[in-house]
């Protein structure tokens, strides 16, 4: 039936018919609609769908009546309006709006019913739609209509608790008992309205709901559930509902209540016997029912115990907590009938202000007996009375077994007959008899019952009445004259302590009586000095008289009177003063005090004192003093004057210049001295005093005290050169000796000074203590002093070329000098007027150093010339060759001192290893040789060429000397590393090359069109090109590939004489040397054949060129 439905779009229909089809197909549509033409059948279908799932609506359709379908069409009622959702016909199928994009529908034909299929459904699909079947005919119009009701699940319900989300199955809390608990629960995006309900395990909750209703359809509720925590929800799960008809199975989502509760009860477990005192009994006190666990407190009586309990915790099904608490406690007698607590709280119960968990229990203790002498005031009594003390106690048993007594903590026999009785009548009893003094003290006893002993914790004290015994005291001891002083008697023993009277008694004889046991004397003299004592009476009468006490009033030294030992005071020297006094005090002045112009200048504990060395302020009054411990006596005084002798404070100098043509020459002298003095000159011995030549002049200079300068007088003698022949001095004339002398004084004699006077001069008469050193290579040189005659005295300087060797008048070289030291050395001497300098020379001798070299002399014949350099230069030579001394005479030639010419001879005699020796005073020469050779032939064997290397070794020996000829053999070293590094590259390179050739057939490698090179080495020089590849040669002919180079050969197994070619390559091309290398055969031809190709160098030896020569 269905693909009669399709017929119409299987036929092929052109455009202009489509267009009419569609055009008809709308007119009928539109007449359908409008105009009602023909009847509609209806037909109305219930469909519900879920969200998410799909849904089919049906359209009936009736091919078998109608014929083929011609249009389909689908549509929703949408706000009273049908709007197309689907298009089927053979041109267009196609869903549109919200089915399209993505495209939610698919059509399909089940008999006679086609069906729109919508998937995924969403929430907004709900509504009424409709079917429209047009057919072919135009006459069977059918519309098919379907209600369709989307269900959507709801959201998983979420809880939430003050505006905070919980996460399913999360705690939420901590609350209190009683606490009001609001839970909201939320779900959205259900359709129809979920239903949302409380649980408490099977309990259903009353709550409150509020619907919010979507655009859409979709509905959201919220509902909240209050409830008050009891005890009853601890641990309870709050589960929230969600349910409607889109799903199968209820949404639950729940949290747990965390919930504290203060304790529900408290018990206390303890001891049911008494217990003994000093034991510790064990106390338990169990909480329970608490969350969080309940702490437990301790009290005894109203105290709270200090002693840490342990606590143990026990978690009870319910989630609350049990704590058992447990205390071990000493007991003690005070603990007897005692009462233990304990309370139990936690946070709830402090949270909530109410009264923690309290139970008690009381305890019995048994203890020894707690005593307590009596009376507590203790008893008084006379000698010879009787005392009476008892115990008092307490106990638990209460019966008493046994007593002992003590006295000062010793144990007293008890009962002592006329001494001690006890009694046991009432509380136990001692009564003393007879008492005395001794009998005083502390008395205690001790009591044991069947727990134990017991010993008194407090004493009773027996108090014996006796006459007193004194001590006499002075205070201070040491009494000052005019000072105040007391005079105590204090009692040492006796009972009771107070003093009733007191007698005091000087010397033996009563001074008076008194109530006080002290007297204060003011003022005292010397003469209360002396020996005193005391008595005292208490209640018991008058005691023994006390011990002696002397009484030493102590006063000042009397006045002192100095005196000055030795005079006068000189400066710079010591004078001794003495202080005399008659009353020396009391104690005896030991200190005596030393003072000038009232400055104290030292305390010595003698009456003699030695001043400080004088200065000018030590004049002045002196003053001393006797000093004891009472103070410092009365003072005596004494002025001393100081004097000074006479002293140059500024003398002349030894020695005095100037120059010839001065216009000012003065000398100055300055004396100190005190009396003054007067000053004189002298010249030569004759008096100078004002004249036409010489003025003087005096002045008196006051004394510095700053400087320690008494007062002094200045003279000073001036030159009046405007009268001097011809205003300048001259040397001769003008040399003087000039003195100043002062007169003496009190104290001194005279002093003088002189000075010899010098016209100055520049530098002249210079002299060395060596003019000429000749000194060995090695040697230190002697030091080289200078010397001048000039005024004022030359400073000195020593220079080689501008060099400054020294600045002083002594050359020291102090360190071995070379030849490079040799040479003049100047020393300049220099004054104000002037500089002069004298020469030293400094030789050097050294032993000569030789080397020779070969050249042509005028003749054009060959010579060897030996040039030496040494000093001395005169040098003698001596000639060697092949260890054989040559002839002194013979072809011998010299052109100087320092060279020796030895002719070669023309034959073949000339040839060897010439040695020369040069000589001098200082030694001889190190051996320098010269290797002749000439164009010899050299073998093929080893040995040959290692004669070969070392007669050139001994050749370049010559011509290097010895410092070279290791930096010589280094280099051929290297050479030669170098050149076997070059050799296996080259060999490395033919191999890749001959590889490359000769895999190319009909091709002639490279290389192969000539004989070898060396086929040429013995005649004459060969064209380069007849040895190159173009020559023509068969293609079996195989030859040794040249090297770069183009002078190796072909590969030997030995490589150290390819080596030694490598050094003298330069020799034999310059053809100074054979070749002396071997000839290498013709290489072997043949057709076709591959050449053998030659084995690699062995490796070079470290020992590199000699190694492999055996040298």
């Amino acid at each position: 039936m269905w693909k009669m439905l399709m017929t119409l779009g299987s036929r092929n229909i052109g455009p202009c018919r489509v267009k009419a089809v569609i055009f008809a197909l709308v007119w009928i549509t539109l007449s359908s609609t409008c105009f009602n033409i023909n009847a509609e059948e209806e037909k109305t279908t219930h469909r519900i769908g879920i969200v998410g799932s799909s849904v089919e609506l049906p359209c009936d359709v009736d091919v078998s009546k109608c014929g083929k379908v011609y249009f389909l069409t689908y549509t929703k009622n949408i706000s009273n309006e049908w709007k197309r959702l689907y298009i089927y016909s053979d041109a267009v199928i196609k869903p549109l709006q919200e089915l399209a994009n993505p495209n939610r529908a698919d059509f399909f034909l089940e008999d006679s019913t086609a069906f729109l299929r919508i998937s995924p459904l969403r929430i907004e699909d709900d509504g009424i739609y409709k079917c429209d079947v047009t057919y072919v005919q135009g006459k069977c119009p059918s519309l098919s209509f379907s209600t369709l009701t989307t269900y959507a699940p709801p959201s998983v319900p979420s809880i939430e608790k003050d505006g905070k989300m919980s996460v399913n199955g999360s705690v939420v809390g901590p609350f209190y008992e009683g606490a009001v608990l609001s839970l909201e629960c939320e779900t959205f995006g259900g359709k129809p309205t979920p239903e949302v309900s409380w649980f408490k395990g099977d309990e259903e909750l009353d709550s409150e709901s509020h619907v919010r209703v979507e655009k859409n359809g979709a509905s959201s509720v919220t509902s909240t559930v209050k409830m008050t925590l009891e005890r009853d929800d601890l641990g309870a799960k709050i589960e929230c509902h969600v349910d409607n008809e889109a799903i199968d199975d209820a949404l639950v989502s729940w949290v747990e209540v965390d919930l504290h509760v203060g304790p529900s009860s408290l018990e206390v477990d303890g001891p049911d016997e008494p217990v003994v005192a000093g034991e510790f009994v064990t106390l338990t006190c169990t909480i329970e029912g608490a969350k969080p666990a309940a702490n437990a407190t301790w009290f005894n009586r109203s105290d709270v115990l200090n002693i840490m309990p342990q606590n143990e915790l026990l978690l009870a099904p319910d989630g609350t907590f049990t704590t058992i608490s447990t205390v071990q406690v000493p007991v003690s007698r005070h603990d007897h009938q005692g009462t233990f607590y304990c309370k139990g709280s936690n946070s709830v119960l402090q949270a909530k202000g109410e009264a923690p968990l309290l139970k008690s229990l009381d305890i019995q203790v048994l203890y020894p007996p707690a005593v307590v002498m009596q009376p507590t005031g203790g008893v008084i009594v006379n000698e010879s009375d009787s005392a009476i003390i008892y115990c008092t106690y307490e106990a638990n048993p209460f019966n008493v077994t046994d007593v002992h007594w003590f006295h000062e903590d010793e144990p007293l026999a008890v009962p002592t007959a006329g001494k001690y009785e006890s009694s046991m009548q009432g509380y136990p009893t001692l009564t003393i008899r007879n008492v005395v003094k001794e009998d005083r003290g502390m008395y205690s006893c001790s009591l044991a019952n069947a727990v134990g002993r017991g010993n008194a914790t407090n004493y009773a004290e027996v108090n014996v009445l006796f006459p007193p015994r004194v001590e006499a005291t002075i205070s201070p001891e040491d009494v000052k004259e005019g000072n105040s002083i007391s005079l105590f008697c204090d009692i040492v023993e006796g009972n009771p302590q107070n003093l009733l009277r007191v007698r005091w008694f000087k010397e033996d004889e009563m001074l008076h009586e008194t109530t006080e046991r002290e007297i204060v004397w003011v003022g005292v003299t010397r003469n209360s000095s002396g020996i005193y004592s005391c008595e005292g009476e208490n209640a018991a009468g008058w005691g023994e008289r006390s011990e002696e006490k002397e009484l030493l009033v102590q006063y000042l030294p009397g006045t002192a009177y100095l005196t000055e030992l030795v005079q006068p005071a000189i400066k710079g020297k010591t004078s001794s003063l003495q202080c005399l006094v008659e009353e020396p005090g009391l104690p005896p002045a030991s200190v005596y005090r030393w003072e000038r112009e009232g400055e104290l200048l030292a305390t010595t504990s003698s009456e003699n004192y030695t001043t400080d060395i004088h200065r000018v302020n030590s004049k002045g009054n002196y003053s001393c003093s006797a000093v004891n411990e009472v103070g410092v006596g009365p003072k005596g005084f004494v002025y001393i004057p100081v004097y000074a002798p006479p002293t140059f404070i500024q003398d002349l100098p030894d020695i005095r210049g100037a120059a010839r043509d001065a216009p000012f020459i003065s000398f100055e002298c300055r004396v100190e001295c005190e009396p003054l003095c007067e000053i004189t000159w002298t010249k030569d011995g004759e008096r100078v005093t004002n004249s036409e030549l010489f003025i003087v002049r005096n002045r008196i200079i006051p004394e510095d005290i700053l400087h320690n300068r008494f007062r002094s007088v200045t003279s000073t003698l001036q030159f009046n050169m405007t009268a001097w022949p011809g205003r300048r001095l001259e040397r001769d004339r003008d040399r003087a000796n000039y003195t100043c002398t002062s007169s003496p004084n009190l104290v001194g004699g005279e002093v003088s000074s002189s000075m010899l006077f010098l016209v100055e001069y520049p530098p002249e008469a210079m002299s060395l203590s060596e003019s000429v050193i000749r000194v060995q290579e090695g040697d230190i040189p002697p030091d080289v002093e200078c010397s001048a005659s000039s005024w004022p005295p030359s400073t000195y300087i020593w220079l080689r070329g501008v060099k400054v060797m020294a600045r002083d008048d002594t050359l020291s070289f102090n360190y071995s000098v070379t030849r490079d030291h040799e040479g003049q050395y100047v020393c300049v001497a220099e004054n104000r007027h002037g500089k002069s300098q004298i020469e030293m020379k400094l030789e050097v001798l050294y032993k000569p150093e030789c080397v020779i070299s070969e050249t042509t002399n005028d003749a054009g014949a060959s010579v060897l010339m030996c040039k030496a350099d040494g000093f001395p230069t005169k040098i003698n030579f001596t000639w060697s060759k092949d260890n054989e001394t040559l002839d002194d005479e013979f072809d011998m030639d010299s052109e100087g001192d320092d060279n020796s010419i030895y002719v070669l001879p023309s034959s073949a005699e000339r040839y060897g290893l010439y040695v020369c020796i040069a000589i001098n005073d200082v030694g001889a020469s190190e051996p320098c040789e010269r290797m002749v050779s000439g164009p010899e032939i050299i073998g093929t064997d080893r040995e040959s060429f290692r004669k070969l290397i070392l007669r050139r070794l001994a050749g370049w020996h010559a011509e290097f000397g010895d410092k070279n000829v290791l930096v010589i053999a280094a280099i051929i070293g290297s050479i030669a590393i170098l050149f076997v590094l070059a050799i296996i590259i080259i060999i490395l390179i033919m191999r890749k090359r001959r590889l490359r050739n000769f895999s190319s057939p009909g091709k002639t490698p490279l290389g192969t069109g000539g004989d070898s090179l060396y086929q040429n080495v013995s005649g004459a020089p060969v064209d380069p090109k007849q040895n190159g590849p173009s020559a023509p040669e068969s293609e079996g002919n195989v030859m040794y590939e040249n090297m770069p180079f183009h002078r190796q050969g072909p590969y030997k197994p030995d490589s150290s004489d390819e080596m030694v070619y490598a050094d003298l390559y330069d020799d034999v091309k310059a053809g100074k040397v054979p070749d002396p290398r071997m000839k290498p055969p013709l290489p072997p031809k043949g057709i076709g054949k591959k050449p053998k190709e030659p084995p690699l160098p062995p490796k070079t030896k470290k020992g590199g060129l000699f190694d492999s020569l055996g040298i």
